[in-house]
């Protein structure tokens, strides 16, 4: 019911009772707006306080011009935005995030959920307790499993499944001791995609209207420069060639976003190519120092982020575990790896991450680790089973590798090093579109691929020539192709993806892959070159960075397995002959190939994200009563998630009161 009575010259006030039944929480709610109208010299501050058992009172101070019919526009606009606000505000979600994010019809994918932590009303179930279902629109799961806060279900998408957004749900049985409280159901809307499994274009919906303002098409993943500065032979370090010499076209004389970090001070980095801050130190016991007992267990990785808000760390409370894109996001190629150094005095060694803004810390050689031992962790697990069954993907700042670790190892809870993130939350989106003419453009990335890989290995010198052929032939209407360099190639990642799980190489469908025979006899998918030369403790530049689209084969207990997991990042010899590591090499055997893959990237000209509208806060493309819902959350301190910085209508670098007045007048029709 709503009622709206007359608080004097200066307001009014709207009083909106819910009904009883509040199925989804269980809970009775009566909600009170006081709606104020302020002096056009003031910005008044918004308040959201809870009153009492259950009852939540909002009251909002906007702007207006003192216009009879405007304000009765508004005030329209108000009826239609306070039963949404009133609805989130009584409506606590279980469901923090979900991964991955779509699926093309025919695939079987892994859903992982991840619960809040934090929620107080209606309590979590405890642990023990498993999903009665878990649901993507009316699809259902199988094989649900839980592990605290960490629920799992394996979906078949249908071929003829409906594309497009859908709902996540998740439903507990009512506890025994309250059996007429009925099943507890908590949904993501629209949390889901499933994309159609033939068209693998996504071209950018016109708006109808031509007065309508630009639509956001892109979404912002900078891919910053690997921030290697040197050329290499097969060797060593040599002057950077010239075109037509050998070794001519390698990362360093290609230059992308330079690294651009500011050190706010307060414990946090901000990535100003990237729109994400970071913790600065991986100390989480606060002691001083980053040792041993700063690394946590996967359990203890997902709580972190929990203490971090509670604290409201750095001034923000939606701080989080990075995916394995934000996280290599901070690796840096000027460092050098540490593979064979057997001393424990590391001052001579760079690792690959900026110490000039982040606080690092090699393996604690006093706790009997090994000097390499600095992985730090991400909140993408492999969708395969790696030799160590369940694994994350982490990022060796030591070595500069990716590689999948298993969450426990010999019967033990394996810890990491754990920097968390919060801001755009887009970033590591791919927004791939098929050109029609053998290229694959990336809008979010700013890249363009070739959609065909080289059909054959070879060493990384003449990988290095082919994409020059390639140039000399203006392949697919270009001549400036180059070999990706490592932050590149490993954008194209798709970690939904594995030859285990999807039949597959862990890269988008629209992209064609050339199959291989591993070294176990399986089917699988190759590694493929970057332009980047991984360099060694001592100088030397033998190896080259490759980013694994299959099996991340090792020999390990005398059998080839996937001891990485697909998506993994490592190296290998430069040239050479892979007959000569019949059991791969490294503590766990990582298979030696030499004769790797290329794919060409080249760049579109066009900056990732260059568009946006004035307003559009969630970035889909439109002002709506969404917007104005995410404004009021953040002048609340709730700071919802994907708010485009681009939507400032004022340029003061801040979302607040004027963006509200202009939200609210655009939605109107005023504008």
């Amino acid at each position: 019911m709503l009622r709206a009575k007359n608080q004097g010259k200066r307001g009014f006030k709207v009083n909106i009772l819910k009904s009883a039944q509040c199925s989804r929480i269980f809970l009775c709610i009566s909600s009170h707006f006081d709606v104020m109208l302020a002096d056009n010299n003031k910005l008044p501050v918004v308040a959201w306080p809870e009153t009492g058992k259950g009852d939540i009172e909002l009251k909002i101070f906007i702007i207006i011009k003192k216009n009879v019919f405007e304000f009765g526009m508004v005030f329209l606009i108000l009826m239609v935005l306070l039963p949404v606000i009133c609805a989130q505000a009584q409506t606590p979600d279980m469901i923090k995030s979900v991964s991955p994010l779509s699926a093309r019809q025919g695939e079987t994918i892994t859903l992982t959920i991840t619960l809040d932590e934090s929620l107080s009303s209606p309590p979590l179930p405890p642990s023990e307790i498993m999903p009665e279902s878990v649901k993507i629109g009316t699809l259902e799961g199988t094989s649900i499993s839980r592990s605290d806060f960490v629920i799992t279900a394996i979906f078949s998408i249908p071929v003829g499944e409906s594309a497009g957004t859908k709902d996540v749900s998740l439903e507990f049985s009512a506890p025994p001791d309250q059996p007429d409280m009925g099943s507890l159901i908590s949904a993501e809307n629209d949390a889901f995609e499933v994309l159609s499994g033939e068209d693998t274009d996504s071209p950018a919906e016109e708006p109808s209207d031509s007065s309508q303002e630009t639509v956001i098409t892109d979404v912002l993943y900078t891919v910053t420069d690997t921030g290697q500065e040197k050329c290499y032979n097969a060797s060593s370090n040599i002057a950077c060639p010239g075109s037509g010499q050998a070794f001519y076209g390698q990362d360093a004389q290609h230059t992308g976003a330079v690294p651009d970090f500011t050190d706010n001070g307060d414990g946090t980095v901000t990535d100003n190519n990237t729109g994400l801050m970071w913790q600065k130190s991986a100390d989480t016991d606060g002691d001083g120092d980053i040792d041993a007992a700063d690394k946590l267990t996967w359990t203890e990785i997902q709580a972190y982020p929990v203490t971090l808000n509670v604290q409201n760390f750095g001034g923000y409370s939606d701080w989080r575990v990075p995916s394995i894109k934000e996280l290599y996001s901070l690796t840096e190629f000027s460092g050098s790896d540490p593979s064979g150094y057997e001393d424990t005095d590391t001052s001579g060694l760079t690792p690959f991450i900026d110490t000039d803004y982040f606080d690092f810390a090699y393996g604690d050689t006093d706790a009997g680790e090994r000097v390499i031992d600095a992985q730090y962790a991400s909140d993408t697990l492999y969708v395969g089973t790696t030799s160590d069954g369940s694994t994350l993907f982490g990022v060796n700042f030591a070595d500069g590798r990716i590689k999948g670790y298993g969450l426990s190892i010999h019967g033990s809870d394996k810890t990491f090093f754990l920097i968390c993130v919060r801001g755009n939350t887009s970033y590591g989106d791919n927004n791939f579109a098929n050109n029609g003419d053998g290229t694959v453009t990336d809008s979010a990335t700013g890249l363009m691929w070739s959609q065909a890989d080289s059909g054959t290995g070879m060493t990384w010198e003449d990988a290095l020539a082919w994409v020059e052929q390639k140039n000399a032939e203006n392949y697919l209407g270009y001549d400036d192709w180059r070999m990706p360099n490592a932050k590149e190639l490993q954008s194209i990642v798709d970690y939904t993806r594995s030859p285990d799980t999807t039949a597959s190489a862990a890269i988008d469908l629209i992209f064609s892959v050339t199959s291989i025979t591993n070294e176990a006899g399986q089917t699988d998918y190759p590694f493929y070159w970057a332009g980047t030369t991984h360099t060694t403790w001592n100088g030397m530049g033998g190896g080259a960075v490759y980013v694994a689209f299959g099996r991340a084969l090792g020999y390990m207990n005398g059998s080839w397995q996937d001891v990485h997991g697909a998506g993994a990042q490592r190296s290998d010899p430069k040239t050479g002959d892979p007959e000569e590591y019949p059991t791969g090499h490294g503590p766990q055997g990582d298979a030696i190939r030499i004769y790797n893959y290329v794919r060409c990237v080249r760049d579109t000209g066009e900056s990732p994200g260059d568009t946006c509208m004035a307003g559009n806060i969630d970035g889909t493309g439109s002002v709506t009563v969404k917007d104005a819902v995410m404004v009021l959350q953040i002048l609340t301190s709730i700071n919802p998630d994907n708010v485009q910085p681009c939507a400032d209508i004022n340029d003061d670098g801040k979302i607040g009161h004027e963006e509200l007045v202009y939200i609210l007048r655009k939605v109107a029709g005023f504008i």
